[in-house]
């Protein structure tokens, strides 16, 4: 089983990734970051190296998105058009589409290896969460054009995860951490922008009707988790009780960092 995470930067996806590692071990269940999967899987998880990490993943999952290029060629469409119409350098375009395409590249490696068993957790690798990729620039309105297009398309796992943050908390995170496609020196208004943004996407996904049966909202404003009435969905039902868990077995030093990552 995939569970995705998706939000805005800085809403703390590794965070809570992390504590479901820990969670799970308290539960008895296989859990792991898909980094660690697809590395183990072709026994490379020695190596510490995050950069060498990182390409050995990108390598493979663009290769395996190649060689499911029939069966995605709409979707690889709507990735490169979308690319194609941001403003900025052929070499910025062509970086968009690659990120987007690994993350095709690596649901399919985790679709194909994984057992039903384990749980596979998907921080920033995720498919839904290229839509921030694609969608979501300074000085460029990418908008949603083809985000309906995206959606319609994409494949989705089996469970997915949205950690849902104010827009004021997000705004202070990112002036703090920055981003890679925040220009160095951008004011307090850019990042702003850049936020609310990211905040419209990922409430659009999370509207969207594809999505109805597999979603759960993680909301501290209002409430720890929203699930719907989905707990005829096993999965579902599994991955809320992961998340809630992870949520318990936090400890002190990590309740002052949630949802900082």
């Amino acid at each position: 089983m995939q569970i995705e995470l998706i939000g805005c930067t800085s809403a703390g996806k590794t965070t809570l990734a992390r504590k479901m590692l820990r969670a799970g071990q308290a539960l008895g269940i296989d859990v792991q970051l898909s980094d660690d999967f697809i590395l183990e899987c072709v026994r490379l998880n020695w190596i510490k190296n995050d950069f060498l990490r990182r390409r050995v993943i990108e390598l493979w999952a663009l290769l395996t998105c190649l060689t499911f290029w029939g069966k995605y060629s709409d979707l690889y469409g709507v990735i490169f058009r979308t690319c194609f119409k941001v403003r900025g350098s052929w070499f910025y375009k062509i970086k968009l589409a690659r990120v987007a395409l690994k993350k095709i590249g690596i649901f399919q490696i985790v679709r194909s290896r994984s057992s039903e068993q384990q749980v596979i957790v998907l921080d920033n690798e995720g498919v839904l969460q290229a839509t921030h990729t694609l969608f979501v620039h300074i000085g460029s309105i990418n908008g949603a054009s083809n985000l309906s297009a995206f959606l319609r398309l994409a494949p989705l796992p089996e469970v997915i995860a949205y950690l849902r943050q104010s827009e004021p908390v997000l705004i202070e995170r990112t002036c703090k951490r920055g981003h890679n496609r925040i220009p160095e020196g951008a004011d307090s208004e850019d990042v702003a922008v850049f936020i609310r943004r990211t905040v419209a996407i990922f409430e659009e996904l999370a509207r969207h009707p594809r999505l109805a049966d597999r979603l759960l909202v993680l909301d501290p404003e209002r409430s720890p988790l929203l699930t719907g009435d989905h707990f005829n969905n096993r999965q579902l039902a599994k991955a809320a009780k992961l998340i809630r868990e992870a949520m318990i077995v936090a400890t002190p030093a990590d309740n002052e960092l949630e949802l900082n990552a």
